[in-house]
């Protein structure tokens, strides 16, 4: 069964922007320290962001 809605790929026709860049608060509102990126087996990526406060 598809989805009613497209679903948010990084790539392609859906392509979707980042959630949080390192010059803007992050997820919490605090202010970003760093990221931290993983590759996966696959094709994916973990990314961990840390924040200062």
């Amino acid at each position: 069964m598809r989805p009613a809605r497209p679903v948010r790929h990084p790539v392609g026709e859906f392509a979707c922007a980042p959630r949080v860049s390192a010059d803007q608060p992050g997820i919490s509102g605090k202010a970003v320290s760093s990221f931290t990126r993983l590759h996966t087996p696959g094709r994916g990526t973990i990314t961990i962001i840390r924040t200062r406060g």
